[in-house]
């Protein structure tokens, strides 16, 4: 998870897009304010999804998003 240069980290957003070139945009924001270290993101249907993951500091400033979204599969046998 990312860290914030404006203090400490208070929540967490979440993007997800069907394309690793375009997860970070507000279009893609599926999650804001939160403060668990897991999430889940129930009803897809099968596919390839790709997320990143931002931190927020108490000042409202987001983090940059990792350099590689997070791929996940969802086209299991």
């Amino acid at each position: 998870m990312g860290a914030c240069d404006q203090g400490a980290t208070v929540s967490y957003n979440v993007y997800r897009s069907t394309s690793s070139s375009d997860v970070f945009t507000p279009v893609h924001r599926i999650a804001s304010g939160v403060t668990a270290l897991t999430y889940t993101d129930p009803g897809l249907a099968r596919g390839y999804y790709y997320y990143v993951v931002t931190a927020v500091a108490a000042d409202g400033t987001e983090s940059a998003p990792q350099v590689k979204p997070f791929e996940i599969s969802l086209l299991a046998p």
